[in-house]
């Protein structure tokens, strides 16, 4: 476990103005209101994790500006490295409510850790939000048909969702221009976790729906230096696609093993939102072009996130990397709650959080750069929505979950590009959910 790394303590000299190697923010006359972050800036998503972790201190960045989250308590930060591993994600998650007195968590990353996390979150009454955990099992309901873990939120939509549009696009659903994709004989080779076989569950079931066949479920453990054994298997299958839920090292590692071992060069490549990055590009090598996947999407041209890319490119001189924009609008969810909430009581900043995060005809809308402003009208009394860089963030009052739009891209050798964007309304209609 990793906590304050050097890397996190660089970041919070850059973002908050402290340069000494610390987890905290200087004090203030009044007890600051301590946040945790648990990132993955070593292990599997090492790539990414960083980003996460910026966009985190961005957010906390505009807060202080503020003079802090409550009047006179600044926020005082403690940064993590889950090193992908949620075991470390459960250990961490104890030492911010036990020893730290966290109000607040943000993360974990993978939806195996963010799990670990809940388990020690919920029952001390804590929210934790995060961007890019998206197992179905984190809001799943009990027994009773009520939400499992009410206090975990996201700000990303839950993988039922994108396996059904990973399914459909196997299937040739999406075809448009340029893209064209017809499975009739997919494998799928998947993390054996609480992220990786309910997600492939769920695009086996829509692969099956549209009279397609899944002739293999491989599941692998993450971290391993070769799959030879899996790709063996994923060959003898005989497919024609093979999708990949999996992070970048293991599905670049897969692909390549495929091409070096005499896998069909023909075979298609479908990814998620898990394997887009740097890391992916790396290991695979040049069998990376003409790969295809899903993500959650945004806009483009989508001011709120414009005006994230900006502030983070100026911030840090670089570009955001895949999901930071979700880190980014859960932290700012959480903070604004807090401010909404007017408290630091977990029940009262839970249930602030669906009214900050909920659009209401009158309300004033606020997207990254704005929380200075947001919080001076929360601090008048004038109710206030938040309105995503990522997209639509309203949580949802069952589940805590947001329902966002997706796209399908590929890697053309030199970036990420989408191809065709799938809608909110295509989706729910095309799962028999209706859009209201």
């Amino acid at each position: 476990m990793r906590v304050a790394s050097h890397v996190t303590a660089v970041l919070a000299c850059v973002v908050l103005g402290d340069c000494t190697e610390s987890a905290t923010l200087p004090g203030d006359a009044l007890a600051p209101v301590t946040i945790g972050v648990i990132s993955s800036e070593s292990g599997s998503l090492e790539t990414l994790g960083p980003h996460w972790t910026n966009a985190f201190l961005l957010a906390v960045q505009e807060v202080n500006a503020a003079g802090g989250v409550l009047p006179g308590r600044r926020v005082d930060v403690v940064v993590t490295d889950d090193e992908t591993n949620p075991a470390v994600a459960g250990q961490i998650a104890h030492n911010l409510v036990e020893r730290q007195g966290v109000i607040g968590i943000v993360g974990a990353p993978g939806s195996g850790a963010s799990l670990e996390v809940a388990k020690v979150a919920g029952p001390a009454r804590i929210p934790q939000i995060s961007g890019t955990s998206t197992s179905p099992l984190l809001n799943a309901p009990d027994a009773q048909g009520n939400d499992m873990h009410p206090y975990f939120f996201r700000t990303v939509p839950g993988d039922h969702l994108q396996g059904w549009v990973l399914g459909s696009a196997a299937r040739g659903m999406f075809d448009e221009g340029s893209f064209t994709l017809y499975c009739e004989k997919v494998a799928l080779v998947h993390l054996d976790d609480a992220y990786g076989s309910p997600f492939a569950d769920s695009i086996a079931k829509r692969v099956i729906e549209l009279d397609g066949s899944v002739v293999a479920k491989v599941p692998i453990p993450e971290g391993r230096p070769s799959y030879q054994a899996e790709v063996d298997q994923l060959i003898d299958s005989g497919p024609d696609c093979i999708a990949m839920v999996l992070y970048p090292d293991s599905g670049g590692t897969i692909v390549r093993e495929w091409h070096s071992s005499g896998g069909d060069p023909d075979v298609r490549w479908l990814g998620t939102d898990g394997v887009r990055g740097t890391g992916f590009v790396e290991a695979a090598g040049e069998h990376a072009v003409g790969v295809v996947g899903t993500a959650p999407a945004s806009d483009p041209n989508r001011p709120e996130l414009l005006a994230f890319n900006s502030l983070y490119e100026a911030t840090f001189a670089m570009t955001p990397g895949t999901m930071a924009e979700a880190v980014y609008d859960a932290t700012a969810l959480l903070l604004l709650g807090i401010a909404r909430a007017g408290t630091t009581n977990g029940d009262d900043v839970r249930n602030a959080l669906f009214e900050v995060s909920a659009y209401e005809e009158g309300e004033e809308s606020f997207g990254p750069g704005e929380l200075l402003r947001a919080i001076e009208k929360i601090r008048e009394g004038v109710p206030i929505d938040y309105d995503g860089a990522g997209g639509n963030v309203d949580l949802q009052p069952a589940t805590g979950d947001v329902i966002q739009d997706y796209e399908i891209w590929t890697w053309d050798g030199t970036a990420f590009v989408r191809l065709v964007n799938v809608t909110v309304r295509t989706i729910l209609e095309g799962m028999g959910e209706g859009t209201g």
